[in-house]
């Protein structure tokens, strides 16, 4: 038997709870404590959460899960679990971790910019979900309680709408093609920004089309931007089964410990059958 407890903050005024903040596991002599990191600042790294765990570890890991039906529905209450229930189990929470670290420092593409904005950072120039141009961060700023209208230095390397209007400083409408050839540098709204895969932002030679139905691009008001949807949470949390009520079937709750020896068990594991 264990016991199991989270905590998080409680404001009892406004009666808003936080979100989990840490984890307890306890059993006859130990108690296990695992502080959960906010992820506020964590970036959705998957546009549409539609795909299952194996078809993740399939597209970051290089090969399925070995989903058997038959060991999914299989008794997972029996008071002694089959091994390969065991490595079943085990797999799954070691290849969310596995692809965790695998993109963890990969940059996350079409998302607001951070907090920190570092000069060089790609990003293209958005207006109601397309991209004007693209570029990179001129200057580093960091946004220390600054709005989301605050201006930036962007340095255009390649025009994507060049009749776009983009509003001077001094009120007047401005098409990107009058900026001459990249790159230019011109001040946009930190809110019409985002990032952007450097390959996409390779110059090139300017079009000599533009566009005849010029349309003004209201940097100061738009409220339109890619990567707007609420933050997923996407915290692992570590559950244990709880003991029922029942006096005379007492199931004694053990926990097992696999070995995954580094990358040799995901090969092992995974079905060669399932691979793409």
């Amino acid at each position: 038997m264990v016991g199991f407890n989270c905590e998080w903050n409680y404001k009892p005024i406004t009666k808003a709870t936080g979100k989990v903040s840490s984890i307890q596991v306890a059993c006859a002599d130990s108690v296990w404590l695992f502080r959960v990191k906010p992820s506020e600042g964590v970036p959705r790294a998957i546009e549409h959460g539609t795909l299952g765990l194996s078809d993740i570890s399939a597209v970051v890991l290089g090969g399925k899960l070995c989903k058997d039906s038959n060991l999914h529905l299989s008794d997972w209450e029996s008071e002694t679990l089959e091994e390969n229930q065991v490595m079943y189990a085990a797999l799954d929470a070691w290849a969310s971790f596995k692809i965790f670290e695998s993109v963890k420092d990969h940059d996350v593409f079409r998302k607001i910019l951070p907090d920190h904005i570092p000069a060089g950072l790609h990003c293209s120039f958005q207006y109601i979900g397309s991209p004007v141009a693209f570029g990179h961060i001129a200057e580093q700023v960091i946004q220390d309680g600054q709005n989301n209208s605050e201006e930036i230095p962007f340095a255009v390397t390649r025009v994507g709408i060049p009749g776009a209007l983009i509003i001077t400083k001094e009120g007047k409408a401005k098409p990107l093609s009058e900026f001459g050839t990249p790159p230019f540098v011109i001040p946009v709204p930190i809110s019409l920004l985002c990032t952007k895969n450097p390959n996409q932002c390779i110059p090139t030679l300017p079009s000599l089309i533009s566009s005849a139905n010029d349309t003004p691009v209201d940097q100061h008001n738009s409220e339109d931007r890619e990567g707007n949807d609420d933050d997923i949470e996407t915290t692992s949390i570590s559950t244990a089964s709880s003991s029922s009520d029942n006096d005379s079937n007492d199931i004694p709750i053990t926990h097992q410990s696999v070995s995954t020896a580094g990358s040799q068990l995901l090969p092992t594991l995974m079905s060669e059958q399932q691979y793409t």
